[in-house]
């Protein structure tokens, strides 16, 4: 029998996926500040931020920003602020756009939305009068070509969004009251 739960036991180790324990590099009033939550914050930041993002003094002020939140988050806490009408609302419509964010973003990231380097070109051509520099003169298409590749782009997300947007509408009722 003690050789039956020894296997066993040693059946459940084996099989249970190894979990990295998140090192704890802070706590406020008991409350971990991790590594994951430093590295989440990193991974979010626009491509500006990547030349000092792996600076030791950037995630300093990571971790410094992660702090002061949570004294912040403990303290609007310690007098009532989460259980006011108001921000209970906001949490919740927070919550609603944030969801809905996700939502969106997983259904166009499957169109694999691109521009090509011919349509970059046709909207600098059907439009070349509007790309002047302070002299008058036109601005070359290099020059130029990030903004409109970007200004293209979004569009074509937003196209694809209201299509999503459009195809949901026909399988879901909406009333409106009169």
């Amino acid at each position: 029998m003690k050789k039956m739960i020894t296997c066993v036991a040693a059946f459940v180790l084996i099989s249970m996926p190894a979990v990295a324990k998140d090192k704890i590099i802070a706590t406020v009033d008991g409350v971990a500040i991790t590594q994951s939550q430093v590295d989440d914050l990193l991974k979010g930041l626009p491509k500006q931020y990547d030349s000092v993002k792996n600076s030791k003094e950037f995630k300093d002020k990571i971790v410094q920003y992660l702090i002061d939140q949570q004294i912040l988050l403990n303290e609007a806490r310690r007098k009532g602020i989460d259980k006011r009408e108001d921000v209970r609302k906001a949490i919740e419509n927070a919550k609603k756009q944030i969801i809905t964010n996700a939502l969106i973003a997983d259904a166009i990231s499957k169109e694999k939305i691109t521009v090509s380097d011919k349509e970059i070109s046709d909207y600098y051509n059907a439009d070349k009068g509007s790309f002047k520099d302070t002299q008058g003169k036109t601005v070359p298409l290099a020059t130029v070509k990030p903004y409109i590749e970007q200004k293209l782009l979004a569009e074509k997300q937003k196209k694809a969004i209201d299509n999503y947007i459009n195809s949901l509408k026909k399988t879901h009722k909406v009333n409106y009251a009169k």
